[in-house]
């Protein structure tokens, strides 16, 4: 990209995003803020926050000065557009097609959700010039008081034995051996089915990260982490809550809901990934509760560079 008609003797700071847009989709919304900050609130957000951003926003920002000649002082000025987002990926198997309460009574179970606990409205970039660079997510205003927050969502009347005279014990099957997530677009398909012998949930999305540090307690006290397993009854009544603990913690108390185990930040650029394709999670409760974890990856840091060749105005 070339600039021209630059102001002598002047500073210039740079800011530059980028997405995804197909030629019949609508382009990005942003919104301007003040001091270079963008602001993106997703279409589907306005009315109930639910932490998804629908594309994979990059953003970044440079600084430089125009000298006497009207050139950039240092030559060639570098501009990196880094992800501004977090993502989330869940690949599920042993499905149960009932599952205990508290009271040790077997439920049918209707719906399987992923989420969290802090409603979040959209995202402010470049994340690279906010105080906590880190943590760009906007916590929803119209929102105070806490309230779960479904990410990813498994309806099992979808299942093709959802009907089929099932018992505690047996595992739900699906067409083509996999489910995928409400959230995700219809024409979304694996190129290669997970194994599985029982049937596969796949879901994943961007998330709006956030900073669970300062609503560490707020978390534990009501009973959930940062990233939960619900699974309903065929009337939306919560059955059984499952928190998802990091697989990076190696602390003592990793049984303590309010341990760094279970409250774990959504950190921009960052993957969570809850099973994987080629190893499916198993989400049959009676597995046991410690094999729910979160794996983290720190390396989704895949940036694109753009690169402003500079010449003297005429």
């Amino acid at each position: 990209m070339r600039l021209s008609g630059l102001t002598a003797c002047t500073e210039f700071h740079i800011v530059a995003y980028g997405y995804h847009c197909g030629e019949s989709e609508d382009e990005l919304e942003a919104e301007y803020i003040e001091d270079m900050i963008w602001k993106y609130t997703p279409p589907e957000l306005n009315e109930v926050p639910q932490n998804h951003i629908d594309e994979e926003i990059f953003a970044g920002h440079v600084q430089t000065v125009v000298n006497a000649f009207g050139l950039f002082e240092e030559g060639t000025v570098k501009l990196t557009l880094t992800r501004q987002v977090a993502g989330l990926m869940a690949c599920l198997n042993c499905v149960p097609a009932y599952v205990q309460d508290d009271n040790k009574d077997n439920i049918k179970v209707g719906k399987i959700t992923i989420g969290t606990y802090l409603p979040l409205e959209g995202i402010k970039f470049p994340a690279d010039l906010l105080d906590d660079k880190n943590y760009n997510g906007i916590v929803s205003t119209s929102n105070s008081n806490f309230q779960f927050v479904p990410l990813l969502t498994f309806d099992m009347e979808k299942a093709s034995n959802y009907s089929s005279g099932l018992k505690p014990g047996d595992y739900y099957t699906f067409a083509s051996n996999i489910l995928y997530a409400d959230e995700m677009k219809a024409s979304f398909s694996l190129s290669e089915s997970p194994e599985s012998k029982t049937g596969v949930l796949f879901g994943s999305c961007f998330l709006c990260p956030f900073n669970n540090g300062s609503h560490h307690s707020k978390f534990a006290d009501n009973g959930y982490a940062t990233l939960n397993i619900i699974y309903y009854d065929v009337n939306d009544n919560e059955i059984k809550r499952v928190h998802l603990k990091t697989s990076n913690y190696s602390g003592d108390d990793d049984k303590a809901l309010n341990s760094d185990a279970y409250q774990y930040d959504i950190l921009c650029n960052q993957f969570y990934s809850i099973g994987t394709v080629e190893e499916p999670m198993n989400i049959n409760p009676k597995s046991g509760y410690d094999t729910y974890t979160v794996r983290i990856d720190n390396d989704w840091t895949y940036v694109h560079d753009i690169t402003s060749d500079i010449f003297q105005k005429n």
